[in-house]
């Protein structure tokens, strides 16, 4: 996967925000490879197509969808 050392630069200041007390963030992740960047560069939080298909708003507001983003670093490889 290429990436720009600019967008790079940008997720890693986005990281360093996170670190911030009180604040999460949390980072798309849509593969593999950019699962193990993240966790590699100390994202701890994660949301994405890998993690999950997107629903119909309806769907999820269902009782039982809601839940708290995982941890990047619990996500399966």
């Amino acid at each position: 996967m290429a990436v720009s050392e600019q967008r790079l630069a940008i997720v890693k200041i986005i990281i360093k925000i996170a670190k911030t007390p009180g604040l999460t963030v949390i980072e798309g992740i849509e593969n593999e490879a950019q699962r193990d960047l993240l966790i590699s560069m100390g994202c701890e939080y994660g949301q994405g197509n890998l993690l999950q298909r997107p629903v119909e708003a309806a769907d999820a507001k269902a009782p039982g969808r809601a839940r708290s983003a995982p941890r990047a670093d619990t996500i399966a490889k």
